[in-house]
């Protein structure tokens, strides 16, 4: 789309949602996106609006004066990890801040958070679609819409609609109508990650956790921080020691993950850990490790680590001895260490 037409089109858009002329409210620097707490099963409510939970990154896309920003939540930049998405917001002719999540899109038009590792560390040719799924506006043309309802912002997306979208941009839509318990037999059934429900009357509020939105999975998955590893031999990574936060700020003991880690991700995992060592262990109290490793004692002696680095992981089930059938599904250089807590009742 042409520059011109594009200005056109937002120009009429933001005429129609009474965002014209531009207001007075300065650009913000950047901006931390609002969490989701976690529920347990599916739920239907009519005040409530459910969208898919796309697995990928979270990013903030601050777009002013012709220059693009990409931020991850702990508002690490991802402008040029991304380019192409940073590209194709350039062209969007006013300030805007949008929220939405960064996949890679296979062949089926799925998330594949596996190819999307690939562009952290872009060696080799990618596969699959780099997309921005954006789910939310922020600010728009020197207004801010942080304290405007979900349902307000949403209509403010879709309006802007045919100027954002393109292959490397494009909008979530909610699954309006529908119960939110179909939605989520549906997602599963198309084997995404699950939905996020979230409440029509909400403001957002950067940087909070609330229940005003809530993530339902599909599969047991969540973010651990790396506070160890086993090296059974010089060179080689066993296994990673795990934990999560808990509300008091001490670092405990979730298991063991060892499955689910290529070659090549192995070595650049232990060149980074061994970069962090630490003398003393960071969990408390301190694991024992004697559960089971697969169907083998663990009797080799821990290495730990500076708790830093920040792995997602995916498991059948969590035990007083550990995480149950665990498979690392990658790093997480887009969230901090202190991101990673353990879930309410945990």
């Amino acid at each position: 789309m042409s520059p011109p037409a594009s200005i056109l089109i937002v120009s009429r858009a933001l005429a129609r949602l009474g965002l014209h002329p531009a207001g007075a409210a300065p650009f913000p620097r950047s901006l931390a996106p609002m969490l989701a707490e976690a529920a347990p099963h599916p739920f239907n409510d009519p005040d409530w609006v459910y969208e898919p939970k796309w697995d990928g990154f979270r990013v903030i896309a601050l777009i002013h004066n012709g220059a693009v920003r990409l931020l991850s939540r702990n508002l690490y930049s991802f402008t040029e990890t991304f380019r192409p998405v940073a590209e194709a917001l350039r062209e969007f002719p006013t300030s805007l801040v949008l929220d939405g999540e960064m996949v890679v899109l296979n062949e089926k038009g799925l998330p594949d958070f596996e190819a999307l590792q690939q562009w952290l560390h872009p060696r080799k040719r990618m596969s699959g679609v780099l997309a921005y799924m954006v789910f939310d506006c922020l600010y728009v043309h020197g207004h801010p819409l942080l304290t405007r309802t979900l349902e307000d912002r949403q209509a403010v997306l879709r309006g802007l609609h045919p100027a954002l979208a393109t292959e490397a941009v494009r909008i979530t839509e909610a699954l309006s109508g529908m119960d939110g318990r179909l939605a989520f037999r549906e997602c599963a059934r198309l084997g995404l990650e699950g939905v996020v429900a979230k409440r029509r009357a909400s403001p957002y509020r950067p940087g909070v956790r609330t229940r005003d939105w809530v993530k339902i999975s599909v599969r047991h998955r969540d973010e651990f921080v790396v506070g160890g590893y086993l090296a059974p031999r010089p060179g080689h990574l066993g296994a990673l020691i795990v934990g999560q936060y808990d509300r008091s700020g001490r670092l405990r003991y979730a298991g063991l993950v060892g499955s689910g880690l290529p070659e090549e991700a192995r070595r650049r995992i232990l060149r980074d850990l061994q970069a962090t060592p630490r003398k003393t262990c960071p969990f408390v109290p301190a694991p024992t490790l004697r559960d089971h490793f697969g169907e083998v004692r663990v009797e080799v002696s821990p290495r730990w680590v500076k708790p830093a680095v920040v792995v997602e992981v995916e498991y059948k089930q969590r035990t007083g001895d550990g995480l149950r059938h665990a498979a690392l599904k990658g790093l997480r250089p887009d969230r901090a260490a202190r991101d990673a807590v353990l879930p309410a009742g945990a």
